[in-house]
């Protein structure tokens, strides 16, 4: 079940929703074999005792300053038993992220969404931000456009989980997207923040 989502749509696509409505089907349920991203619910690898700074599995990660705070946690979960859990570093203009590509057809639309949890506690959330991305690359690998999706703070629905979404189509030459979760740091050494990232899927909508 989807609770306070918050999506930005570069293009709506309605047949889909209006046909799955009338066959009586979930929301969804048209395009849920389009699911394009591997480890969604960041399973991989299971996490044993005592384990720290594991990353997850198909998921490539980045860091504007070579410090990468993205690890695998059971802290919290919104499905199975891990999430990934970003830490802010508190310096000012850095950023880090983590990021998956697969495999688009030009003139297609997508959607990209991910669940993020924010601390209760004041303290925890600090005063940072995350968005969703997507790089739109060629075939030589070279990115031929870029889509923005909204934005989260430490003001977004603290306590528990809610999506994000980004709807954009793939434009020409785009044969690959790269889907991206960026955490921006906005410079609080006293208040760095943390958030949560679980269940993130792309799909082809139809």
């Amino acid at each position: 079940m989807r609770n306070n989502r918050v999506g930005l749509n570069v293009k709506k696509v309605l047949p889909g929703l209006l046909l799955a409505l009338w066959l009586g089907a979930p929301v969804g349920a048209a395009h849920a074999e389009e699911q394009l991203l591997e480890n969604r619910y960041f399973a991989a690898p299971a996490l044993e005792a005592g384990q720290r700074n594991v990353m997850p599995e198909d998921w490539m990660t980045f860091s504007s300053d070579n410090q990468v705070q993205i690890h695998l946690t059971r802290d919290r979960a919104k499905e199975g038993e891990q999430s990934v859990r970003f830490a802010a570093s508190g310096t000012a203009n850095t950023f880090q992220g983590m990021s998956q590509v697969a495999a688009v057809e030009a003139g297609s639309s997508y959607e990209f969404a991910v669940h993020v949890y924010l601390a209760r506690e004041e303290e925890d959330r600090g005063s940072l931000r995350g968005q969703l991305s997507v790089e739109w690359l060629n075939a030589q690998d070279e990115e031929v456009a870029r889509s923005w999706g909204p934005v989260w703070t430490d003001e977004d629905s603290p306590g528990f989980w809610q999506e994000f979404s980004l709807t954009a189509e793939a434009p020409e030459g785009a044969v690959n997207g790269r889907f991206v979760i960026t955490q921006f740091d906005t410079g609080d050494a006293e208040r760095p923040g943390i958030f949560h990232v679980d269940d993130a899927g792309v799909w082809e909508l139809p």
